[in-house]
């Protein structure tokens, strides 16, 4: 029986776009990049992003 939808080949495929996105930045830059998508996140899920992880200077 052939699977209808393989969840091991859509994860290696988003993973080779994240890389493909973040190839060449820096630390910084990666740390950025995945913040800015967790931001997305949250506000397709229609909520505010909870504190956790949040810097100090990001509270205030």
């Amino acid at each position: 029986m052939k699977k209808k939808f393989d969840c091991v080949e859509m994860k290696h495929n988003i993973q080779a776009k994240i890389y493909k996105e973040i190839k060449g930045m820096t630390h910084a830059e990666e740390l950025e990049y995945y913040r800015r998508k967790a931001e997305e996140l949250w506000k397709r899920f229609g909520k505010e992003r909870p504190n956790i992880g949040k810097r100090k200077k990001e509270i205030a």
